[in-house]
């Protein structure tokens, strides 16, 4: 952006965040106008006028507005647009991006449902909020989704699910060469956020594969270095590709290579060595020879195998753990029904469960004082409890309903409903929706630990990926709070979530701590982001038997019954 057009931008900040406080309408029309009178000078005429000061020649420019171009002349910023923010976050102003929010509706957002910035939108409207908001509605909030994944499109950085679909599209393209390829780096490994698609293509001719990219019409930017062995391009204009072709012999190599991270491929490396190999992303070598792999990489150097997404920690051959798989899912937790925000009805959620070979599930609705997401006051509970208790007659052989809620955790630490309320439940989730700012959030999350209605505490940090920075509090004392207390911590496998970082949980478990892969559902396909819990549990390297979705219906009233 040049330094006009971030002059500009100023402005526009400026008179955004004067209407969205409530400013004098002319002083808002004045920024507003002179946008339009100096978008039409050049650059040099422009700084050239702030300087001398004969920018107030110009119709509709002021000594105050003068002043402003003065000051972002000399500093990137001014007083005038840190008056008319006041209070409200800076943020708010890239809502503008999302095409169809003008002041007004970002005003609603941010004081209906405390919305700061794009990702927290994204989120609201996957957990339907916008919904009852006066002036959006259903509709309304189709087409911010809509506009929101265009917006998402023109960035570098992706959550894990919008690259996964992503790729897709780039691997119909691939698809079409006539070459075997994979995907690589991040996007393989399952990180939760991806820079960049990367694809290992099997052959050593690049010129070929280069030659038949550049006949597809969604192809543009193509680069070749054939040194390197690698071609980059982009599709439909949005997304960077990386191609690197590799011979049948060194591809299994490379791809261990460009799927591991630094620690992980360092630890191979030291393996080998014990073994006289020399590993290299070409190939091993014995003697300084090319050494041919009769099985994998992993069974030469004596190691398990390791699934793509586990390659983060460095291989551990004393350890026991084993990956885990969709079959040992047996059931979730956390997930909404219409009850509260979510879009299907009990019903649908549990067959949806069902279908995925589950054998039970937790509902858990927002609880009362969460009125932004329709939290369940008695006589909803009542009517859900009912709905439950004649499905588990009918089918909890085959499928049981556990009783659960959300239960928000309030500002001293306490539980939302009264313990009478709380002790109906088979199990309560206690999750920190408001106030993150808090200083004392470990004292918080320690006093909603030690309630003995607690049974997991949900969404620990508090973050979204690319919208909302973790909240800070002590995790080694809430994590020790919680084996002492036998509360259990979730992963929450919403995409835009992923928390626990699987950082934290790899250390948590090695200490005891109990997990559950909740899935945050809010919908039958939500139920399905259980296999990022599942990926990031690979990550973590946790033992099944700390997983509660691994143990059976029986081993869970059990447990459930002690708390």
């Amino acid at each position: 952006m040049s330094w006009k057009e971030s002059f500009l931008d100023h402005l526009e900040q400026i008179a955004f965040f004067l209407e969205l406080n409530g400013a004098n309408p002319f002083k808002i029309r004045a920024f507003s106008n002179a946008l339009d009178t100096l978008a039409d000078i050049d650059e040099s005429t422009l700084k050239e006028e702030i300087e001398s000061g004969r920018l107030t020649d110009r119709k509709g420019i002021g000594k105050g507005l003068l002043q402003v171009a003065k000051d972002f002349l000399k500093s990137q910023k001014s007083q005038e647009l840190k008056d008319a923010q006041g209070e409200m976050p800076p943020e708010l102003y890239r809502l503008r991006q999302v095409r169809g929010l003008g002041v007004k509706k970002v005003k609603a957002l941010y004081e209906g449902l405390s919305i700061k910035n794009l990702g927290e939108l994204e989120y609201a409207c996957n957990e339907n909020r916008l919904i009852d908001l006066p002036g959006f509605g259903q509709k309304t909030q189709e087409k911010i989704i809509s506009e929101i994944n265009k917006v998402k499109t023109r960035s570098h950085l992706h959550l894990l699910s919008d690259a996964l679909n992503q790729a897709e599209e780039i691997r119909e393209i691939l698809n079409s060469l006539k070459f075997p390829n994979y995907p690589i780096g991040d996007l393989a490994r399952k990180s939760e956020v991806v820079s960049s698609f990367e694809f290992l293509v099997r052959t050593d001719n690049v010129q070929a594969v280069f030659d038949q990219l550049s006949e597809h019409r969604a192809i543009s930017d193509l680069a070749l270095d054939k040194a390197e062995g690698k071609i980059q391009f982009k599709v439909k204009g949005l997304f960077h590709v990386s191609l690197y072709c590799r011979s049948e012999e060194s591809c299994s190599t490379y791809e261990i290579f460009k799927t591991s991270s630094p620690q992980h491929w360092q630890a191979l490396q030291t393996f080998a060595e014990k073994k006289n190999y020399h590993l290299t992303p070409q190939g091993l070598l014995k003697n300084n020879k090319p050494h041919s792999l009769e099985s994998s990489l992993y069974a030469c150097l004596d190691l398990p195998i390791y699934p793509v997404e586990s390659r983060e920690l460095p291989p551990n051959p004393k350890s026991s753990w084993k990956p885990l798989n969709e079959k040992q899912i047996l059931g979730g937790f956390h997930l909404h029904t219409q009850y509260s925000d979510g879009q299907n009805t009990l019903a649908e959620m549990a067959n949806a469960a069902q279908a995925l070979g589950w054998k039970y599930f937790g509902v858990s609705e927002h609880s009362q004082t969460a009125a932004y997401a329709r939290g369940l006051k008695d006589e909803a509970l009542e009517q859900q409890w009912h709905e439950i208790d004649q499905w588990n007659r009918k089918n909890g052989k085959d499928f049981f309903i556990f009783k659960g809620i959300e239960s928000d955790i309030l500002k001293d630490g306490g539980l939302d409903y009264s313990s009478a309320v709380l002790k109906k439940f088979d199990f309560v989730i206690a999750s920190i929706h408001t106030r993150y700012g808090m200083t004392e959030m470990t004292k918080r999350l320690i006093e909603a630990i030690e309630n003995p209605h607690t049974t997991m505490i949900g969404h620990i940090s508090g973050r979204l990926l690319l919208a909302r920075d973790p909240y800070l509090f002590d995790k080694t004392k809430v994590v020790h709070a919680a084996i002492a207390n036998k509360v259990v911590i979730e992963f929450n496998a919403n995409p835009h979530r992923l928390d626990f970082d699987w950082r934290d949980l790899a250390e948590a478990c090695q200490r005891g701590l109990l997990v559950s892969l909740n899935p945050d559902a809010h919908s039958r396909e939500g139920l399905q982001d259980i296999r990022y819990g599942l990926w990031f549990a690979n990550k973590a390297r946790i033992p099944h038997e700390l997983i509660l979705n691994t143990w059976d219906t029986e081993q869970l009233k059990s447990f459930f019954s002690k708390k």
